[in-house]
């Protein structure tokens, strides 16, 4: 068997690549690509091992090694925890982060792990927002200016690009929460993430082969002639980055270029839902309204707001997916196509169409057979107090920033769930919205209010002026 590269060969890359003893750098890489280092081929030595101590070499014992140890955790409803949650993007950054001294962050989304005396700065932010410009590990990385290595790999897997969209307010993305539970030695701590998302539709994924040659063109990024290896400074990349994706936001995208909102409007699909108000009683609008399904960024929601400001003098303020007010953002809109729970055998025991409120408001889809453990897990019903005086009643669930999938019923029916095993389907979607807020100024109690007003500062004068009293107000 041929081997591809040696420690001394890679080392002398990285030197002729210009990493020098002291250097902090993050390490991007696919390290099949690479090959079979010699040592492995006459030694069965860890090519992991090998390259970590080809770099180690290379930047001496006062330079820092970072690598990805992306485990995308809450996205996908798992608890993180920095000891023993494995990465998803790659055997290298598994292998660097169990090693003696290695610091990993605490982003249950995006953590790095780091071994070397700058470890800490993978860690050293404050905040929950894995891409902030303000407070993070990669606003760290910039500010120091690391050094980026991509081995077997190029820069199209460069996520630190994610900081400078959040820095240009890159119109594709939005603030998106994710909970989600961070375990630390004995310790169990809740907490909500953000992630700034991109916009679900085929045009806004990235394009950064653009960016790749850009970089190479202007000297900013060195290839190794022989090795798939490259090698960059973080700020110049993010520098050239920002203005070229400032001056046209969809020169680093698939495109084409389009309304973003629209288009994974259309992508998810509209409901359609009539709602039209006879009148203003309060008849007339229950009636007409409490049947739709009101989902805070829906189509049910907006047809009520509409046939509310068919009857009445409506001002609707519109606040886009993302919006921030104090601790609390704008979710995605919602939608839900179909949900169902049925016997292995296909007999339905209850059904979104049936009534809306037997799913939960913003779950995920999910199609597959669970036991009825699992099932029981994700089966919402009302309270004991609730459940014996209205032993049919179905509660409203919702779970806007807990990405799961759930089911609601009455205790009548979770009492009569006794089979093994059940066949859940759940067809849900989401896109970006608004959330919408309906104003109506009522004239007549302004006028009143003003009146009242008047009256308090004519007491008042009269108190603090009793000879006065008897002039009037200017």
């Amino acid at each position: 068997m041929k081997w591809q590269y040696s420690r001394e060969s890679l080392h002398n890359a990285f030197m002729n690549l210009g990493i020098v003893p002291g250097d902090i750098v993050l390490v991007h890489s696919d390290i099949f690509i690479l090959g079979l280092p010699k040592e492995f081929i006459e030694r069965k030595e860890n090519p992991c091992i090998v390259i970590y101590e080809s770099i180690r070499s290379a930047i001496g014992e006062n330079g820092t090694l970072i690598v990805p140890t992306f485990s995308y955790s809450f996205c996908k409803n798992q608890d993180f925890d920095p000891d023993h949650t494995p990465s998803d993007v790659g055997t290298f950054s598994n292998c660097i982060r169990q090693l003696p001294g290695a610091v990993r962050g605490r982003d249950p989304l995006f953590s790095f792990a780091a071994i070397g005396p700058e470890a800490n700065i993978v860690n050293d932010f404050r905040g929950n927002n894995s891409f902030s410009p303000d407070s993070s590990a990669l606003k760290n990385f910039y500010d120091r200016n690391i050094k980026i290595l991509f081995i077997g790999v190029d820069l199209r897997y460069l996520t630190a690009i994610h900081l400078t969209e959040q820095v240009i307010a890159a119109p594709h993305r939005f603030d998106k929460i994710f909970s989600g539970r961070i375990k630390e030695g004995k310790e169990t701590q809740n907490v909500r993430w953000i992630y700034p998302v991109r916009v679900n539709i085929p045009n806004t994924e990235p394009a950064l082969e653009k960016l790749h040659d850009e970089c190479l063109e202007a000297g900013i990024l060195k290839k190794h002639p022989e090795m798939p290896i490259f090698c960059a400074s973080l700020q110049p990349v993010l520098d050239l980055f920002a203005v070229r994706a400032k001056a046209d936001p969809w020169h680093y995208l698939k495109g084409p270029k389009c309304d973003l909102a629209e288009e994974d409007y259309r992508r998810a699909g509209e409901e359609n839902y009539a709602a039209e108000l006879p009148g203003t009683t309060l008849e007339d609008m229950a009636r007409i309204l409490a049947p739709l399904p009101r989902h805070l960024v829906s189509d049910g929601y907006d047809a009520a707001l509409n046939a509310l400001a068919s009857q009445f003098s409506l001002q609707i303020h519109d606040y886009p997916s993302g919006t921030r007010a104090f601790t609390w953002i704008a979710p995605e809109r919602w939608i839900c196509r179909s949900a169902t729970l049925e016997t292995l055998d296909g007999q339905k025991i209850f059904s979104h169409a049936d009534n809306p409120l037997h799913v939960v408001s913003y779950a995920k889809p999910f199609s597959g057979v669970v036991s009825r453990e699992e099932l029981f897990a994700h089966l919402h019903v009302p309270s004991p107090a609730v459940a014996e005086r209205y032993p049919d009643a179905i509660p409203f669930v919702f779970k806007y920033y807990e990405r799961d999938w759930g089911l609601c019923c009455s205790a009548t029916q979770k009492n009569a769930l006794t089979d093994a095993a059940y066949r859940v389907t759940i067809d849900s979607d989401f896109s970006v919205g608004a959330v919408k807020v309906g104003e109506v100024l009522i004239e007549p109690e302004r006028e009143r209010e003003r009146e009242r007003e008047r009256e308090r500062e004519q007491g008042l004068h009269s108190l603090l002026c009793p000879s006065l009293s008897s002039m009037p107000i200017q």
